[in-house]
């Protein structure tokens, strides 16, 4: 697991530096102080060569989805346009560094973005653990290709770019975004799928029963015109897995996704978004039980004082040192992280005292 985080002239932070990391993480702090900044540098470190292509859509609302034609200027002046505002004061190089296990150590510099003809190009230096580096760099029309490498000192050149994905699986934990955004059911019957061929249903069904104790069995069904995923809860008949509610739904997505990515290091922006305060605590509980099983390590943010409490009741009963409170809070125009353990939350939250 990650032990420390390190970012350098990222989005909003000059310098911040979070330690100590437990197992399962929650950022809160005001509104801009850099919430989604964090998970931002966590996916920048971590992401592959097809999730860095995809970077500007993982957290916000970026402009050039809304634009269909990627090959249009329109859309790529909005994909440049977000790579030329990460740095801090659109002023690079940015330097994220990460400290833990010996294969989950990882540093990141990107470097100058600027033209080349028709293209744009942002130089990427990936120094992993074992010292193997990583140069990459050509950020236009969706592409973030390998164009060079250097193996412990010993420069060659790729006559064929490599696949960043490819690269780097192996020497890392690997990042996904559990996202906050609302599923189409046929794409949950598709997850589902997803989830049984890699003989992980038990388990999904186990965290989801921790939330509903009726739940019986999950199964992907075509019953109308497209699949949909059925909940068996000890009625005559199953039902779709909709008519449970949207808090549900998006526990399973969560959960669903966890099993399903190869990924180690899982980011949710807004965990409590969609979920009502009273099924908060079970659903901490259930993140608890499927990080410590598989073996994850979980980043969300919240601007909820419901869900830190539910997390802290959550962990506190079970595994206190495996819960985080990392809160974000501007000091004399600088940005700081203050952590929280088990004591000082139960502290805090004693007296009333503002960690959101």
């Amino acid at each position: 697991m990650l032990r420390s985080l390190t970012i350098k002239n990222f989005r909003g932070f000059r310098e911040l530096k979070i330690e100590p990391l437990a197992r399962v993480n929650l950022i809160a702090g005001k509104n801009n102080v850099g919430k989604t900044g964090v998970l931002e540098a966590l996916y920048l470190l971590y992401a592959n060569e097809k999730q860095l292509a995809n970077f500007s859509g993982a957290f916000r609302n970026s402009p050039e989805l809304a634009v269909k034609d990627s090959n249009s200027r329109q859309w790529e002046d909005n994909f440049i346009s977000f790579w030329e505002w990460l740095p801090f004061q659109k002023t690079p190089p940015i330097l994220i560094e990460s400290a833990g296990e010996i294969s989950w150590g990882r540093q990141v510099l990107l470097e100058n973005l600027h033209s080349n003809g028709a293209n744009r190009e942002m130089v990427f230096h990936y120094q992993l653990g074992d010292g193997l580096e990583f140069q990459t760099a050509n950020i236009s029309k969706q592409k973030i290709e390998i164009v060079k490498k250097e193996v412990q000192g010993t420069f060659t050149t790729e006559s064929i770019k490599a696949s960043l994905t490819n690269a780097l699986a192996k020497q890392a934990p690997g990042v996904c975004v559990c996202s906050t955004r609302y599923s189409k059911p046929t794409d949950d019957a598709e997850i589902l799928n997803s989830v049984k061929l890699k003989r992980k249903k038990k388990k999904l069904l186990e965290a989801l029963k921790v939330v509903d104790s009726r739940l019986e069995d999950l199964d992907y069904l075509k019953i109308g015109s497209e699949p949909l995923v059925y909940a068996d809860v000890g009625l005559k008949e199953m039902i779709p897995m909709t008519q449970l509610g949207q808090g549900f739904t998006r526990l399973f997505r969560f959960f669903a996704e966890m099993l399903v990515e190869e990924a180690k290091i899982i980011l949710i922006d807004e965990v409590e978004n969609g979920i009502h305060h009273s099924a908060l605590s079970d659903v901490w509980t259930g993140i608890a039980e499927i990080a410590e099983k598989e073996d994850l390590q979980i980043f969300a943010t919240t601007h909820s004082w419901e869900c830190i409490n539910a997390a802290h009741q959550a962990f506190s009963k079970s595994s206190p040192d495996e819960f985080r409170l990392l809160r974000l809070e501007q000091i004399k125009n600088e940005i700081k992280a203050i952590a929280y353990d088990e004591e000082a939350i139960s502290a805090a939250l004693k007296f009333e005292m503002e960690v959101r």
